[in-house]
């Protein structure tokens, strides 16, 4: 049976609409908004009608806006993921056991390195819970060359009187 009056209402301005005989009318007002309005009598059933919005796309400060925020979550992600990789281990691996002080002392006298190894080896042994005989074995050994070696190195480096 078709519309005896057909009124189709555009807010945007830069909208256009074509279709079942319609005819741009006088704007009208709504509600405090500004509508084109368009105006067809006796539109058939199935007759087609196209709206048509221009410029709808992101340009200047909106565009600057948005592609702006998507380098910084692109960085963030970056760096998450760089942070997760190298906090991963494979399934079944032991964790890195932590470098003694020994290694970075090196530059250390021999004295203070021995004294220090001493040291470092005692505290290794006594956070053992309940060690073996053969651990308790290995450490007095290492203990005992230990400390001969720091008596040498301390005859040789104390002037006599």
């Amino acid at each position: 049976q078709g519309a005896v009056a057909l009124e189709v209402l555009m807010e945007e301005p830069t909208t256009a609409v074509s279709g079942a005989n319609l005819v741009i009318a006088e704007p009208v007002a709504l509600e405090g908004r500004q509508f084109q309005r368009a105006l067809s009598q006796d539109a058939r059933p199935g007759e087609r009608i196209t709206v048509t919005v221009a410029g709808g796309g992101l340009t200047g400060r909106g565009l600057y806006i948005t592609v702006l925020l998507g380098a910084i979550i692109l960085l963030m992600l970056v760096a998450l993921l760089r942070a997760g990789m190298r906090r991963q281990r494979p399934i079944g691996a032991s964790p890195k056991r932590q470098t003694p002080a020994v290694a970075t002392a090196d530059a250390l006298p021999t004295a203070e390195r021995l004294a220090r190894e001493i040291a470092d080896l005692d505290a290794a042994f006594v956070a053992i819970s309940a060690p073996s005989e053969d651990i308790r074995r290995a450490y007095e050994r290492r203990r005992a060359e230990l400390a001969t070696l720091l008596r040498e190195e301390l005859a040789r480096s104390t002037p006599t009187v």
